[in-house]
Formats: C-alpha cells, sequence, structure tokens
C-alpha cells in the first residue's frame, strides 16, 4: 500500500478520493456477489454464457454502492459532526457529482434487470426497499427490527439473481437460507463492533446480552440454516449427496471459531472480527455452488481456496481504504 501511496505523489492524483470509493464500492462485495451468482448457477445446474453471468453478477454489485450512497446521504450531518470523511463530507466531491454518479448506478441496475424480466426488476425494487428499511432501523438502533430487515435484505437479495436466470419453488426455499446466513454474518458485525456500541448505547445483541451468548447466538444462526437447508435437500430427494458434504459445510464454522479466538489475543482482532465469521458464510457458498455443479471434490476444494483468498485480499483493501491499517 505504500506503493500506491508513492504513485499518487507521483502522478499527483489524491489518495482520499481513491480511498473513498473504496468504501463505497467495498472491494470485498466483488467477491461475496460472484459466489452468490455461482450458487444460483449451482442449484438450477444451468449453463450461462460468460455475459450473462456478468450481467447478473454486476447487477447484485451495483447494488452496494447505490445503498452506500443514499446511506452516506442521509447520514452526511452525522458523519460531519464525527469527522468522518465520507461522500457528502468530503470536499473532493461536489454533491452534484455524488447525485449523478448514485442516479447512474440506479439508471445501470434498472436497465440490466427490466431487460432480463420484470419479476427481476421487481425484486430489484424490494430488495432496495428491505436494504433502506435495514439500514434505518439500524440508524435507530431498533434491533429487532434490524435483524428481521438484514435477513430479509439477505432473501430478496437472492431472488433478484434467481429471478434473473428463471425462479423455481426451491428458489424461494434456499433464498431463506441465504438470508439466515446474512443475519449470521451481521450478528458477527455487531460483535466486532462491541465496545464502540456499548459507549454509543447501541441496542445491538451483543450490547444488550454480552458477548458469551453472541457467540452461542451466531453459532446457532449457522447450525440452523444448515439444518434448513439439509430439510430443503430431503424434500428434493437429495440427503445423501446432501450428506456427504456436511463434514466440510461444517468445518468452516469451526475454523471461523477458532480464528475468532486467536484473534482475541491480537490487537489487530476488532478490524479482522467480522472477516472471520464472513469468511464462512463464502466458503459455503462457493462449495455449495461448486458442488452443485457437479465438480469434483479436489476442484471443488481449490477452488473455495482460491475464492476466499482473493476474498480476504478484497477484505484488506477495504480495511486500508478505511485507515485501518
Amino acid at each position: 500500500m505504500h506503493t500506491v501511496e508513492l504513485y499518487s505523489k507521483t502522478f499527483n492524483f489524491d489518495l482520499k478520493v481513491l480511498k473513498q470509493l473504496i468504501l463505497l464500492i467495498r472491494p470485498f462485495h466483488i467477491i461475496h456477489q460472484l459466489v452468490i451468482v455461482l450458487l444460483v448457477i449451482g442449484l438450477k445446474q444451468i449453463n450461462v454464457t460468460p455475459t450473462e453471468f456478468i450481467s447478473a453478477w454486476l447487477m447484485l454489485f451495483l447494488l452496494m454502492p447505490f445503498l452506500f450512497g443514499l446511506n452516506d446521504y442521509w447520514h452526511r450531518v452525522e458523519d460531519k459532526e464525527m469527522g468522518r470523511d465520507r461522500l457528502f463530507t468530503s470536499n473532493s466531491f461536489s454533491k452534484t457529482q455524488v447525485l449523478t454518479f448514485t442516479l447512474s448506478i440506479f439508471l445501470v441496475m434498472n436497465y440490466l434487470a427490466f431487460s432480463r424480466s420484470m419479476i427481476t426488476g421487481l425484486f430489484l425494487y424490494l430488495m432496495i426497499i428491505c436494504g433502506l428499511l435495514y439500514g434505518y432501523f439500524k440508524h435507530k438502533k431498533q434491533m429487532i427490527k434490524t435483524y428481521s430487515f438484514r435477513t430479509l435484505s439477505g432473501v430478496t437479495f437472492y431472488l433478484v439473481v434467481a429471478s434473473y436466470f428463471g425462479l423455481t419453488g426451491v428458489d424461494f426455499l434456499i433464498a431463506l437460507f441465504v438470508g439466515l446466513l446474512d443475519l449470521y454474518s451481521h450478528i458477527a458485525g455487531d460483535l466486532r463492533d462491541y465496545q464502540k456500541d456499548k459507549v454509543g448505547k447501541v441496542n445491538t445483541f451483543p450490547v444488550r446480552f454480552g458477548t458469551k451468548y453472541t457467540l452461542f447466538l451466531i453459532l446457532g444462526v449457522y447450525l440452523l440454516s444448515v439444518l434448513y437447508l439439509s430439510e430443503i435437500e430431503l424434500l428434493q430427494g437429495k440427503l445423501i449427496e446432501f450428506l456427504s458434504m456436511l463434514p466440510y459445510i461444517l468445518t468452516f464454522p469451526v475454523i471461523s471459531f477458532m480464528g475468532y479466538f486467536l484473534l482475541t489475543l491480537h490487537t489487530i482482532r476488532y478490524n479482522w472480527l467480522h472477516a472471520i465469521f464472513h469468511f464462512s458464510k463464502i466458503a459455503t457458498y462457493s462449495f455449495l455452488g461448486l458442488c452443485w455443479l457437479g465438480i469434483s471434490l479436489n476442484l471443488v476444494l481449490g477452488l473455495v481456496v482460491l475464492i476466499l483468498i482473493a476474498w480476504l485480499v478484497s477484505y484488506y483493501l477495504y480495511l486500508w481504504g478505511d485507515n485501518r491499517i
């Protein structure tokens, strides 16, 4: 990252602008959205063209900077008071530029969704509504509603891309599985922010019930999602195949919890606490999607490792953009 700073001085570009764009884009979402598309394609066991894959991924990817852009706008006064250098509080961009950027993203998303089907466009709007309500209730410190709309955001997020490739009844069942894993990673984020939220009197599960019970809840939500997925596989007559994958699926949270306890021994733990639990979500999506595609186990495991490495690099880039490393 020192090389980037050197280039910024050499070629005279504003490093602060680059970091703000990184915060808006959240590079790790590049990988997250990719594995969601992979999960859908694996479940449907369909062949897609590179153009279809990229279009579906881009539609999902653009959702995040659009929602983050709106969030920055709504919280611009708070950000300014707290000294946060965000899009709407920075001197690097004018409000017109930011609004133009956000509107452009919105129009591209609409084109990608509605050019595919009306249903995809409707699910896109439903996901945006759920995402905005999640942000609203989080800002208002209403825990139950925050968790509920985070889960619904995950559900609708999956259905956006599932509808892009043609909805089936199973998609609605799998959507809840994705919603539960979204809740799982969100609670992990609350665990990361425990000390800060406690000082700010934010109403989150860790603040109300402590970190010990939060760890039990995180594990419980993950196991519930796996149990729920096994019921879906049973209904489809694929329980035997699922049971063969189960040891690997259950290994992912074990790695996350081991990583959590190791991170608590070091000062870097705050920056990576969320990532260590998000790791198991990415691993689960990748593993399931690739297995459902019928790829050999050795190749699946190799590709999962590559995806996780790419995700960790992208998360590191995000932390750099937020001046945490």
